[in-house]
């Protein structure tokens, strides 16, 4: 009797760890890579940023949102973001990678082969244009490569 309120016990706390966690916010994993590309906006002179990322549950469908930009922290709001998409799964289901046009915070920095700059997480509030940064991960920046597609060598290097 003892045994078995023991082992329902310990199933229920596994099972609502496991809720716990389904529920939580998603975290980067590993080294995400990101490059950059010179583009045009309406004429502007303007940067495409990519970013493949892998994280340690699947991204929801709304409310979270990648950006990159030189300082972004934990806990910092973020009023107005610049660009980006939304993320396309790449690599295996399971691991949870993504390949993103990322969006930049506003006012936009100018990005350098090398420069060090974080890939941000954020959680966006509502229906406002505020967002939180939930989880950071620094990445070392590059120009997008010419000679083949930016993502499947990434992916494959954070194990998706």
């Amino acid at each position: 009797m003892v045994r078995s309120i023991l082992t329902t016990a310990a199933l229920l706390g596994a099972a609502s760890a496991v809720a716990a966690k389904a529920a939580s916010t998603p975290e980067i994993v590993g080294t995400p890579s990101a490059a950059f590309v010179k583009s045009t906006n309406d004429g502007q002179r303007s940067y495409t940023m990519s970013v493949v990322a892998r994280f340690d549950q699947v991204l929801p469908r709304e409310g979270m949102r990648v950006v990159i930009g030189p300082g972004l922290r934990k806990g910092q709001r973020v009023s107005r973001i610049f660009g980006g998409d939304q993320p396309h799964r790449i690599g295996k289901t399971s691991k949870h990678c993504y390949t993103i046009e990322a969006g930049r915070p506003m006012p936009v920095s100018t990005p350098r082969s090398g420069a060090r700059w974080k890939v941000a997480l954020v959680e966006q509030s509502g229906t406002s244009d505020a967002a939180v940064v939930v989880d950071t991960a620094t990445v070392a920046l590059r120009r997008l490569p010419r000679d083949r597609t930016f993502g499947p060598a990434e992916a494959k290097q954070l194990g998706c």
